[in-house]
């Protein structure tokens, strides 16, 4: 087998260098969560040990249980709007192509992979 058949072999097929299936939107078909999942992941998310000592983490900061209470749940309302605002189907390669452009996207890309190295190799 020589070196011109063994790079046909390694070629993959048509791959533009524009778009992959890593930057696709889920088509619907894919997009399982319902209202119940999403109901549970909040539910499971919010009843754990953090958010208990947040409760009571606000009673000697001078609230009582209801306004605890209220706070908690208020700013679990900023988080939820905050997140559903930002959840669109877009990922970092599409906002950073968006804001560098096709070809300056690989500058905040190889950022991104350096910074990585810099923090989990030490």
């Amino acid at each position: 087998m020589g070196l011109a058949q063994l790079i046909e072999r390694a070629k993959l097929p048509y791959v533009s260098q524009w778009i992959n299936e890593d930057i696709r939107p889920v088509e619907s078909a894919r997009r399982t969560w319902g209202f119940w999942t999403f109901h549970n992941y909040w539910l499971l998310i919010n009843c754990n040990i953090a958010t208990f000592l947040t409760g009571s983490a606000l009673i000697p900061l001078g609230l009582n249980w209801w306004q605890a209470i209220i706070a908690i749940v208020v700013g679990n309302i900023l988080a939820t709007t905050a997140i559903v605002i930002s959840s669109l189907a877009v990922g970092f390669s599409v906002y950073s192509r968006a804001v560098w452009g096709m070809w300056g996207a690989q500058f905040a890309i190889w950022n991104r992979i350096f910074l990585c190295l810099v923090w989990f190799v030490e």
